[in-house]
């Protein structure tokens, strides 16, 4: 940790509200993206920031120095962000694709791709696909610790990624056939 960041733990742990300002003014923009891949709309992705800052400041004091702030907060502002799904959607998405078979990508897509167009399909998966495609693929979070953060079984997990990559791929393969002249 740098001394910098040391000094404004220190001094958030101690209560200093300009520290809490200056930590929340720091690590907004990247909390508020990890809550956003978590959230359908954006006033959802800020009620989940400001829970996950209110857990921080209520946790803080438990933060040791060797610790890694930012990995601490990235896991309070995903489990916060989780909290404001319901259950319902990771039983009813299922249904859509039960029988969906499995779709090649078009190698010239991958070579097409960038950031801001994945992070737009991947928001249009269904709400349960994209929270284990996120805690899979981007969180790297194991089967077993998503089935336990959102509290579905292992092969739920498997099996919401498996249908997320399908959506994935076919979704990007109309964006692209759409896309390109």
């Amino acid at each position: 940790m740098d001394i910098e960041l040391k000094e404004l733990i220190e001094k958030c742990q101690l209560g200093h509200k300009e520290a809490q300002y200056a930590l929340v003014k720091k690590y907004s923009p990247m909390l508020m993206a990890i809550c956003l891949r978590y959230s359908r709309d954006y006033p959802a992705a800020q009620d989940a920031l400001q829970e996950a800052f209110i857990r921080i400041f209520r946790f803080i004091n438990k933060l040791s120095h060797t610790d890694s702030v930012e990995a601490w907060m990235r896991t309070i502002a995903t489990r916060a962000s989780l909290q404001w799904i319901d259950k319902k959607y990771f039983k009813s998405e299922v249904s859509a694709l039960e029988d969906a078979p499995e779709v090649e990508c078009n190698a010239s897509i991958s070579g097409q791709l960038n950031v801001k167009d994945l992070l737009k399909v991947i928001n249009d998966l269904p709400v349960g696909f994209r929270t284990v495609f996120n805690l899979y693929e981007i969180e790297g979070y194991s089967h077993k610790e998503i089935s336990e953060l959102i509290h579905i079984s292992e092969s739920t997990s498997r099996s919401h990624l498996r249908r997320a990559k399908i959506q994935l791929r076919k979704k990007l393969e109309l964006y692209y056939k759409i896309s390109t002249p």
